[in-house]
């Protein structure tokens, strides 16, 4: 089940993982291989998604957010307020729901002076979009795990192996990538 929907939870939270800060969800849900087995979302969500469409309030979200911001150096980014857009979602393999092209939604992160967004995806051939022109990568983080538990925990995804394959690719695009 899709519902689109104006997110009313328009908080960004501090993050100290592989982002500084986690924006507002553009998708809530997903429908990955992994939602049977480990997701988490699973639990909470079961098979529904959520579209939210009021992408500036998302985007003006993190943007309030980080004016009380104070960046430094550190293992996110030596310079950038990086910004997970995706914690709740395969932004990837969602895509096709978004509220906006995938690349217009990156490109308000570019244009920012001090955002750099990153996410997540286990479907890399998937992203196809050239950010070449970008005046920064964004970041795409390629998950990866032994290939005996993907095929328990992770059925119907792309294999690791080429996941790792799409790297390169990926890097022609313009990204910068993560494992």
């Amino acid at each position: 089940m899709i519902k689109k929907q104006k997110t009313k939870t328009l908080v960004t939270k501090p993050n100290n993982n592989s982002a500084n800060c986690i924006a507002p969800n553009l998708i809530y849900g997903c429908f990955g291989g992994c939602v049977d087995t480990y997701c988490y979302m699973s639990r909470y969500n079961g098979k529904r998604v959520f579209v939210n469409e009021n992408v500036d309030d998302i985007f003006n979200s993190v943007v309030k957010w980080e004016e009380s911001y104070t960046k430094v150096p550190d293992q996110q980014d030596p310079k950038y307020t990086m910004v997970d857009i995706a914690c709740n979602t395969d932004l990837v393999l969602m895509q096709k729901f978004l509220a906006e092209p995938l690349v217009d939604y990156l490109k308000r992160y570019d244009d920012h002076e001090q955002l750099n967004s990153t996410m997540a995806t286990k479907y890399p051939k998937l992203l196809k979009t050239d950010v070449n022109h970008f005046n920064k990568p964004p970041r795409v983080r390629v998950s990866l795990m032994p290939q005996k538990y993907a095929d328990i925990l992770e059925p119907k995804m792309q294999s690791v192996m080429s996941r790792i394959e799409d790297v390169n690719r990926l890097k022609d695009l313009g990204w910068e990538v993560h494992l």
